[in-house]
């Protein structure tokens, strides 16, 4: 992903989308969750185009929607009945505890999606490569390994059709076409893990003094965007900790009002990727439109 935001140092870029999503996941807050979706909206609109966002932001809006609904029809809890049915209760404090429930869901599904975006393996490696070793390049070789798994099947899909084992038709021959496509990519998923093996001891992986390779050095550019981060992370912490998102839905629904400061610190943590690439993107423009 092209980006102001995406060409910092990874470490950088992993600390923030912790606190991102630590925030959003854990602070069953509407003005935190609103914050959060509208910022991994932004940031979506900015990197990948609108339309792309919007249709993001379409399937987010239902999920707040279907965790209310379901909840309330689920849990009996609180004090406020809105209606009932049968005798049985629907209660407000059941919906407004499911509509934030799906909002922190619907906002932590668009970050993860910008640490996909964002975070490769190769950032990955520069992370955790010399701390971890092992684990990064197992990690890494799952998530390369996923994709060219699903692409390798649709490749020898493609090539049983063409001899006769076909994965249509009636349940006897889509029975047989599996089973010839899953033994060939058995036998290609273990003969990669074999030269994978072989590669990484060709290439001393795992003798002592072995040194990691890092991408990109750790800049003036990177401290600074990294305390900045850090300290409106901290101010969000702070408004939190002082009860300005505080929220108690059971027995009783009470939500606190953050106010302009709280407000203000969670839009300008989430909104901060997308502001610095609008930033940066509108300067250029005014720059060339100067010459």
């Amino acid at each position: 992903m092209r980006g102001t935001f995406s060409s910092y140092h990874p470490l950088v870029q992993a600390v923030y989308f912790l606190c991102a999503l630590g925030f959003c996941m854990f602070c069953l807050h509407p003005a935190v969750g609103l914050c959060a979706l509208l910022g991994g909206t932004a940031w979506s609109a900015v990197g990948q185009g609108w339309k792309k966002a919007a249709r993001s932001l379409l399937f987010c809006l239902v999920m707040p929607l279907l965790s209310g609904g379901a909840n309330m029809l689920l849990n009996r809890r609180g004090a406020h009945v809105l209606f009932r049915l049968g005798g049985r209760p629907f209660t407000a404090e059941a919906l407004v505890f499911g509509l934030l429930s799906g909002l922190a869901f619907a906002a932590a599904f668009l970050w993860f999606g910008g640490v996909g975006r964002v975070m490769d393996t190769e950032k990955i490696l520069a992370l955790f490569g010399a701390k971890a070793p092992a684990l990064t390049v197992s990690f890494t070789m799952v998530l390369r390994f996923v994709p060219r798994f699903a692409e390798k099947a649709r490749e020898a899909a493609d090539a049983q059709r063409g001899i006769g084992f076909s994965l249509a038709g009636t349940p006897k021959d889509r029975l047989r076409g599996g089973a010839h496509l899953l033994s060939l990519l058995t036998g290609w998923a273990l003969e990669g893990t074999v030269d994978a093996a072989d590669s990484m001891r060709g290439r001393g992986f795992g003798l002592p003094g072995r040194t990691s390779y890092a991408a990109r050095a750790f800049e003036r550019r990177d401290g600074l965007l990294l305390a900045g981060i850090a300290l409106l992370a901290l101010a969000l912490l702070a408004q939190g900790i002082g009860g300005a998102f505080s929220s108690n839905v059971f027995p009783v629904l009470a939500l606190a009002s953050p106010g302009t400061v709280g407000w203000g610190c969670a839009a300008v943590f989430y909104l901060l990727p997308a502001g610095m690439d609008l930033f940066v993107e509108g300067k250029w423009n005014w720059l060339r439109s100067k010459m």
